[in-house]
């Protein structure tokens, strides 16, 4: 037998040295790709959480301005309906209050998920996110139905105005 290089070994060693280095490489790149991941999905996560705290907020600063209209809406009706000092005038009243006491506790609330929000960890932000929809449904529910009733006062002054004209000569 001659002395000499063995080449199917030789090449055999050297494919294993390449396919061990690009392994190497595949899981560093591996581990990049998925940190990268990692801190991808956690900014998608804060602007989201950002973009409800900014709606909700929105919605909670607004809010105060309808309930007044919708106050000055109802008692507006109930006057034109000759029933301003009724029980329907106090328990007007009544709601009012209750309304903006729950607007004060939804809008404490949102303050509050706003300043505990900057630096949270990933694993809690989709928590303080469901809260801030939460919240956010409560306070679009409460400006609905301000809505809703500011509508409604409408109808009902222009029905008022029908029932006054047909009696006029």
């Amino acid at each position: 037998m001659a002395a000499g290089i063995d080449w199917p070994v030789t090449i055999g060693v050297l494919t294993g040295i390449v396919g061990t280095v690009t392994g190497i490489a595949g899981t560093i790149m591996a581990l990049i790709a998925l940190h990268r991941t990692k801190w991808v999905r956690e900014v998608e996560m804060r602007l989201d959480l950002d973009k409800a705290i900014v709606t909700a907020s929105h919605t909670s600063f607004a809010l105060p301005d309808l309930l007044q209209r919708a106050l000055d809406s109802r008692r507006a009706v109930l006057a034109a309906q000759g029933r301003g000092n009724s029980g329907a005038w106090q328990a007007l009243n009544d709601e009012i209050h209750q309304a903006k006491a729950k607007w004060w506790q939804l809008h404490q609330a949102v303050a509050g998920l706003a300043e505990s929000s900057d630096r949270q960890p990933l694993e809690s932000m989709a928590a303080t996110l469901a809260d801030v929809h939460a919240l956010q449904l409560d306070l679009t529910a409460m400006s609905d139905k301000d809505r809703a009733e500011l509508l409604h006062d409408d109808e009902t002054r222009r029905e008022i105005a029908r029932q006054h004209e047909s009696r006029l000569p």
